[in-house]
């Protein structure tokens, strides 16, 4: 592998391969080690306990999820960590893959406490607030959720081939739109619904790519190894296209025909 791969998040965080690190997003890991990072943001929110009751059931708060009263502040603090983080990353020219949450959203104690009744029927009642994980990214996302397998890819960026890993189960859980101009890659089909678009940002790539690593795809613990380091392969070697492409000192032909975030305002 010529470039140094991050995977944070992840479904298989639990195995070990050699051609990728696989680290929490609580962890005080610098994700600016890597020429690639993989985040997938479904995994973050289960990284951090959640709010129980007194027989230790899960409790929600308007149907959603949300954080002990410890762990909110430690999520906040770690999600304005990797927020630079990514700022960072794109900055220096590096590649980042981020992966759509089926929910984005969930709730978290706000410090902030409210007080009802006096004596021995006081109560008190925890303010919370309510975040959105895609708040991590430099663009904004529309993001709706939604399952299915069947899809088309574009034929004509290099980009392509992350739609042609051999042995790849490929599903989406999201689709989405977004204001901020970008490379398409791959949609639903006969539709005009993104699931895979790569935003170009200052000199650095955001792709947004379906949720693809589920191993109860795959028949055997083998065969999802083998899946997960074709991909690995692709995006070493997609990585390195892309360098070219910038070591040329010109964008490649497919790249005309879309505005870098950073020029969109001055055409």
């Amino acid at each position: 592998m010529k470039n140094k791969i991050a995977g944070v998040s992840l479904n298989f965080s639990h195995m070990n391969f050699k051609n990728i690190d696989l680290i929490s997003f609580d962890s005080y890991n610098s994700l600016l080690d890597y020429d690639i990072v993989i985040i997938d943001l479904t995994g973050i929110s289960s990284e951090y306990d959640y709010d129980k009751d007194y027989n230790g059931r899960e409790r929600l708060y308007s149907g959603k999820k949300r954080l002990s009263n410890d762990d909110s502040f430690k999520f906040l603090s770690d999600f304005k960590r990797r927020k630079e983080e990514i700022k960072y990353l794109l900055a220096l020219g590096k590649t980042l893959y981020i992966m759509l949450p089926v929910e984005s959203s969930f709730y978290i104690y706000s410090g902030k406490n409210e007080y009802s009744g006096t004596g021995k029927n006081r109560q008190k009642t925890h303010l919370v607030n309510e975040v959105n994980v895609l708040d991590i990214l430099p663009i904004k996302l529309n993001v709706t959720t939604g399952f299915g397998s069947k899809w088309a890819h574009s034929t004509d960026s290099p980009y392509r081939i992350l739609f042609e890993v051999k042995g790849m189960e490929y599903y989406y859980n999201a689709y989405f739109s977004s204001e901020d101009k970008g490379i398409p890659v791959a949609y639903i089909a006969n539709t005009e619904k993104n699931i895979s678009k790569v935003f170009p940002i200052n000199d650095g790539r955001l792709v947004v790519f379906p949720s693809i690593f589920d191993e109860e795809d795959y028949s055997s613990e083998k065969e999802y190894r083998k899946v997960i380091n074709n991909f690995l392969h692709t995006i070493d070697d997609l990585e390195e296209e892309i360098k070219v492409s910038l070591d040329d000192y010109s964008l490649p032909e497919w790249a005309d025909k879309y505005n870098i975030l950073t020029e969109k305002n001055e055409k």
